[in-house]
């Protein structure tokens, strides 16, 4: 998805937010019929979104009938998506590329991986990490796998057959930065 579809869902969704609130507030505060406009009674002074609602209302009730709840969550969803700029603009801003912000807050085991990451203060095989995180170590592999790739861990030394990971400078920047943020709180990993 490109910038301006970004940017049209978003003034969409703002848009449909600010009128599922407004058509709420409409409906709390003006509780008695004042007239009728064709067989749909109409509550307080008459407005253009009256007529909308009106018109909508005819053809979908289910809009208007749950107004309310349609704009928390559609508020919520313009909040999700100021929150997301907000910090990608931040991961950018400290030097992180946007496929490194993909890969640790969008894409599908981001929070297994940080967990990884933030354990990784002292030296751990991948059988460790899968048992301190009580997670697969076949999971374990495909994440350090992708940590190495982002150059977020560095392979420290190998005994026997088990190669022990730590945490490098980078992965410790990162983490500060998100949790300077309050993406990823350490304490609740």
């Amino acid at each position: 998805m490109n910038k301006i579809s970004l940017y049209i869902i978003f003034g969409l969704v703002f848009v449909f937010a600010s009128f599922t609130t407004y058509e709420s507030v409409y409906r709390l505060t003006n509780n008695s019929p004042a007239y009728t406009i064709g067989e749909t009674k109409v509550i307080g002074q008459p407005s253009i979104s009256t007529y909308f609602t009106i018109y909508l209302s005819q053809t979908n009730s289910f809009l208007f009938s749950n107004s309310l709840p349609l704009s928390i969550v559609s508020w919520i969803s313009v909040g999700a998506l100021v929150w997301r700029g907000k910090i990608k603009k931040i991961i950018l801003e400290n030097g992180f590329d946007y496929d490194l912000f993909f890969t640790m807050l969008k894409m599908k085991g981001s929070i297994t991986r940080l967990n990884i990451l933030n354990s990784l203060t002292y030296p751990k095989n991948r059988k460790q990490i899968a048992e301190t995180l009580e997670i697969d170590w076949k999971a374990v592999d495909r994440h350090v796998n992708i940590l190495l790739k982002h150059q977020l861990i560095n392979e420290m030394t190998k005994v026997g057959n088990s190669m022990f990971y730590i945490r490098n400078e980078k992965g410790n920047k990162l983490l500060e930065v998100l949790n300077k943020n309050g993406v990823h709180d350490e304490n609740h990993s």
